[in-house]
């Protein structure tokens, strides 16, 4: 056998390799699901940004059920709000969250 024949299978098996890699790593990031955009609905008093500070789930992140659970749980702590809720939804290539919150009423007189 040939030098020349061992490079050239060398050559085949680099190849194969760095093609099985490539479609591995494509697998394994299609399968996590990201989280594209967070946004925040019917809220007036409270501002958006006071209410993204308090969660955990942010944009980029791999989408979590329960740190999405977690983040409910905080919103409710604040004691802001009657009811908080979380739309999740396909969105480009992953997930938008849209948390949803209903405000406690202010007192503006007390008589």
């Amino acid at each position: 056998m040939s030098l020349l024949f061992f490079r050239n299978i060398f050559i085949k098996l680099f190849a194969a390799f760095f093609m099985l890699s490539f479609f591995v790593i494509t697998e394994v990031c299609a399968q996590q699901d990201i989280v594209v955009a967070v946004r925040v609905k019917d809220n007036k008093s409270i501002s958006e940004a006071t209410i993204l500070s308090k969660i955990k789930t942010k944009s980029g992140d791999v989408f979590n059920q329960d740190i999405l659970n977690d983040d409910i749980k905080r919103l409710y702590a604040m004691g802001y709000f009657t009811d908080v809720s979380m739309d999740v939804e396909k969105y480009k290539q992953g997930f938008m969250i849209t948390i949803i919150v209903e405000e406690k009423p202010i007192v503006e007189d007390i008589g």
